[in-house]
């Protein structure tokens, strides 16, 4: 039985989350992304950005040092964000050069929006209830080291768990500005959805396209969610892809669609969604 990390462990892993990967192979595909991690003060902001950093002479200079070009220390022994101009800017980079950002804590919110924006059915991201809970079991390779080797096995959701220790690390002057940029671009992406809502879409207009989205996904995880075969069973035996566009991705989607099919049209005149097909029979 595997046990739990130390929290010494655990912080060690937060400090060198952005370090390159020892892969000979994967090296300078990681060494690039590394740098643009290192520059951007954020792990998602460096994956998400499409520049480079610039090849200054401080960033050089820093990187022989091995020192961080994200924060420094001040005479307090506190962490400060290093150009915090330039990183804001990368931030409003990213804003421009993607057409839309999914905040994951407002799924719902950020699917509804997307789906309003591209004019299609809610039917279209609906989704069955999901085998990532505490508890249940997930597929995953058993061997990490090579790409050829496919093998799975099931493992168990561990319940979250974070320590005072590991706390007091996630909140402290060091890990804000390692992660300037990852704040402030969840920040900017939040704002972001709601000018889309009120300005774009228009709340009236959202709120009930909203209201019928989460009606209908009551229904499709009611009805789909125990039918849907997930990559393991409930005793952790794996059983292959199941019911699933690939891994455990898209799972339950056979029964998604016997009960939405593709010519599925939603009405959204009342407060409860009418199903109706193109031959306007109610479904």
């Amino acid at each position: 039985r595997r046990q739990r990390p130390s929290d010494g462990y655990v912080i060690s892993k937060l400090k060198n989350l952005t370090q390159v990967s020892s892969n000979n192979n994967n090296k300078k595909m990681h060494q690039k992304r590394y740098q643009k991690v290192k520059h951007d003060s954020g792990y998602q902001l460096g994956y998400l950005t499409m520049d480079d950093p610039p090849p200054s002479p401080m960033w050089q200079q820093q990187q022989e040092q091995s020192s961080s070009f994200w924060s420094k220390r001040n005479k307090k022994t506190e962490y400060q964000v290093v150009n915090l101009k330039q990183i804001q800017q990368r931030v409003m980079n990213v804003l421009k050069d993607y057409d839309f950002l999914i905040v994951v804590e407002r799924l719902h919110e950020s699917l509804v929006a997307m789906q309003l924006i591209l004019g299609i059915q809610p039917t279209d991201i609906l989704y069955a209830a999901g085998s990532k809970e505490t508890g249940k079991y997930v597929p995953v390779r058993i061997s990490a080291v090579s790409s050829t080797d496919k093998r799975k096995e099931c493992r168990t959701l561990k319940p979250k768990f974070v320590s005072h220790s590991v706390n007091q690390y996630l909140y402290s002057s060091e890990w804000m500005a390692q992660n300037y940029g990852d704040y402030l671009l969840y920040l900017a992406a939040n704002q972001s959805l709601d000018d889309t809502i009120d300005h774009v879409i228009g709340r009236d207009r959202f709120d009930k396209a909203l209201q019928t989205y989460q009606s209908l996904l009551l229904h499709a995880q009611d009805v789909c969610g125990s039918k849907a075969v997930f990559p393991c069973t409930a005793d952790g035996q794996y059983v292959g892809d199941g019911d699933c566009y690939q891994n455990d991705w898209g799972c339950g989607y056979q029964c998604l669609n016997k009960i939405f099919p593709p010519t599925t049209i939603i009405s959204t005149t009342s407060m409860i969604p009418t199903l109706t097909a193109q031959n306007n029979h109610t479904l």
